[in-house]
This record gives structure tokens, sequence and C-alpha cells, in this order.
């Protein structure tokens, strides 16, 4: 994190379906990580394939593919 903020990151798949938002919440500067245990937000486990997620920051969107493998 360059600017301290909100930091959004969410999980969707290609097609755009949104599964669960890993982080929500005020970050300082700094390094920081987080997991995803393959579960959307209902606690049901996703099917292993591609994903997107979507990182924001102070209006700033980054978003990267990730494969969930099982």
């Amino acid at each position: 994190v360059n600017d301290p903020g909100l930091v959004k990151i969410s999980v969707f798949s290609l097609s755009g379906r949104w599964f669960i938002d890993l982080v929500h919440a005020r970050h300082i500067i700094g390094q920081y990580s987080t997991t995803w245990n393959g579960k959307d937000y209902l606690g049901n486990q996703v099917s292993s394939g591609v994903y997107i997620y979507r990182l924001s920051l102070n209006n700033k969107v980054k978003s990267r593919k990730m494969i969930l493998a099982k």
C-alpha cells in the first residue's frame, strides 16, 4: 500500500460474477498479504479455475487473473 486509505480486494469469475470481498478496511502505508480459501461469501466452495481479483485503493483499481487449483 503506497498511500493510506481504504483497501478493497474482491474476487470475481471471468464473466464478472462477484464471489467475495477478501479485504475491505483502511490501511496505512506498508506491505500486506491475504489468502483466499476458495469459498464464496456464503461459505460455498467454488470450483477450480481462473478468477479475477480486483484491488482498489482510494479510487485506483487494478485487476489481475489468478488460478484456483485444488
